[in-house]
């Protein structure tokens, strides 16, 4: 049943000053419900159950006593988003170092270039002086057994391989040149190059740390998501070096993908496939100015796929500042 407070008087005010502008809805109203018999409320109050009858139909005689005054919109405008500043997090965890020891001697010699060069103790530096932390994050740098480069996000734990280094040094040694976006048959080359697509795959795997401690919200392939962000670091940060870090990796990806024939694939593995996420990394690096990097777009990317790298990079370059930014250091 239903009940009027006191406390809705006004409202009830309101509406009958609105509905007395309409004089013939209410004479109409007023003759048809007449007659109906008196209701107590849950209050105990009484109330004409023809009185509220009387304010609907008349109401409904009125016709647009509610109408709606929301403005009509604009077709193909787009919305004006007003970016709002984001209050910083509190900084309570910092990006950890920790070296393995290899025990064969042709992946010590990894481990000696990486030691003398401070390679990773100065990417490390960068990115604490870069991101804030709410926790701390270890990067361990280790003989694993196999060639290969995860996060725990369990044990907040990166873990490259020495392995995974030389995995790369030998793919692109043995390369088909004719099939890859650069040569890679001399030994030293093939080592510079291997730091290169490892570099990548470093970045790759502190995307996947940053999701986990951020908490982010990512609704696609969390792979897909890590090898963008991992991109944008390297165009956005490391300039030339970032590139030839992503045609590195793209090449690895190229060549896997010519050696390991389609029907022996996993078709239900959670990263795309390897021809799919070379050409991603391509575009992310014509996207993100088409002009300096006009010759990636004639060489390697078909002509319809071009056609979005710049909004594409665009989108995700946007999508990535607004993610972190509460998590950049000033």
């Amino acid at each position: 049943m239903l009940s009027l407070q006191p406390a809705n008087g006004l409202f009830l005010l309101l509406l009958t000053s609105r509905i007395s502008q309409f004089p013939k809805s209410h004479q109409k109203a007023k003759q048809v419900l007449g007659k109906f018999p008196k209701k107590k409320s849950l209050f105990g109050r009484t109330l004409k159950v023809a009185n509220l009858l009387f304010l609907t139909i008349s109401l409904f005689y009125s016709g647009c006593v509610f109408q709606a005054r929301r403005p009509t919109p604009t077709p193909n405008k787009s919305p004006t988003i007003q970016k709002v500043e984001q209050e910083k997090e509190t900084d309570a965890g910092d990006f950890l170092l920790e070296y393995g020891t290899s025990q064969k001697p042709e992946l010590f010699e990894y481990e000696k270039y990486l030691r003398e060069n401070k390679t990773l103790e100065k990417a490390v530096d960068r990115l604490n002086r870069s991101l804030i932390l709410p926790q701390n994050v270890l990067i361990k740098i280790k003989e694993c057994g196999e060639a290969n480069s995860f996060y725990d996000s369990s044990q907040k734990q990166v873990t490259l391989c020495f392995e995974m280094i030389q995995y790369f040094e030998e793919l692109f040694r043995q390369a088909d040149s004719s099939k890859t976006t650069e040569s890679y048959t001399e030994s030293e080359e093939s080592r510079k190059k291997a730091f290169d697509a490892m570099k990548f795959v470093f970045l790759h795997e502190i995307s996947h740390a940053l999701i986990d401690v951020y908490q982010l919200p990512i609704t696609g392939n969390e792979e897909d998501a890590a090898d963008r962000l991992s991109s944008i670091i390297c165009l956005e940060k490391l300039g030339e070096e970032g590139v030839q870090s992503i045609l590195a990796i793209a090449d690895a990806f190229k060549i896997e993908a010519k050696r390991k024939p389609f029907k022996t694939r996993n078709l239900a593995d959670e990263h795309l496939m390897q021809e799919q996420r070379a050409f991603v990394s391509l575009c992310m690096i014509y996207g993100s100015d088409p002009n300096k990097y006009s010759y990636i777009a004639k060489k390697y990317l078909p002509a319809d796929r071009t056609q979005s790298c710049l909004s594409e990079y665009e989108k995700i370059l946007r999508s990535w500042s607004g993610l972190l930014e509460k998590w950049q250091k000033d």
